[in-house]
């Protein structure tokens, strides 16, 4: 390590053993480099056979599984936070995860970390997460939030049957959450991956009647007609009703336009 204005620097060496970073650090000319006794122990430094600590580079997924439903809560606190900050999901933790996941171990963690497995399962990019989530999805009809997270988890998988799966669950069970926000994160993941929702439609705007996807949903539709992804005719059965809830829309607009108006009117 040195600065372009000085021929001083410091020469470095990293060694990894087991769970410790151990570095040997020398300051040193850039011109004549080490000398003497710097420069031999320098050379000559080896680490000795004895580890400490856990391999850094070793697996340790299953254990932060087994953190998480651990019965010492600083314990789990700690796994927590990792899952949530630090930890990134590699494709080798796929029959840990898929295997935790469907065990009755995930009843122990709490609403958001299951939010944040089902949501980070996506990554994993395999088709085997396919019908667990789909199995999953029924499992917790009771929670619509947790329904809403397999579902963005399957989005992110960024496959054209899992978004095909995404439309048809939505469509047999819809999760009403009374937000639009919480439902549009759903669309919103499958927005840069437009040619793989054509699938959706038009089977997917019969859930528009639910005020929270009115908006994801046409919006959605919008730009697939706009790239032209879905065609007219592809929509053609769906056109009454789409004119009837346009026609709705724009009668709940000018009923509010009026109202801003007239309130603020009487306010004068």
């Amino acid at each position: 390590m040195k600065d372009t204005a000085t021929v001083r620097a410091i020469k470095a060496k990293v060694f990894v053993k087991g769970g410790t970073v151990y570095q040997v650090k020398a300051p040193c000319d850039t011109v004549y480099g080490l000398k003497g006794w710097a420069a031999e122990f320098y050379d000559s430094f080896k680490l000795k056979d004895t580890v400490i600590g856990k391999d850094l580079f070793k697996n340790k997924f299953k254990e932060l599984l087994s953190d998480l439903v651990s019965a010492d809560t600083a314990v789990q606190r700690k796994a927590l936070f990792s899952l949530s900050n630090s930890v990134s999901l590699e494709k080798e933790y796929l029959e840990d995860y898929l295997q935790f996941i469907q065990s009755e171990k995930i009843n122990k963690l709490n609403t958001e970390a299951k939010a944040q497995l089902f949501v980070s399962g996506g990554v994993f990019e395999s088709e085997k997460m396919i019908p667990v989530f789909s199995k999953l999805y029924a499992q917790y009809a009771d929670s619509a939030y947790l329904q809403i997270c397999l579902l963005k988890g399957l989005a992110f998988y960024k496959n054209k049957n899992a978004f095909k799966t995404v439309g048809e669950l939505l469509i047999k069970e819809t999760p009403l959450v009374g937000d639009e926000s919480v439902v549009g994160n759903v669309f919103k993941v499958m927005q840069d991956s437009l040619e793989l929702c054509n699938t959706l439609f038009p089977s997917v705007l019969a859930i528009t009647r639910n005020e929270e996807y009115h908006t994801p949903v046409y919006k959605l539709l919008s730009l697939l007609v706009k790239k032209k992804i879905v065609t007219g005719q592809q929509i053609a059965l769906s056109k009454a009703d789409i004119l009837q809830d346009a026609n709705a829309e724009l009668k709940r607009y000018n009923a509010t336009s009026q109202g801003k108006g007239k309130n603020k009117f009487i306010w004068r």
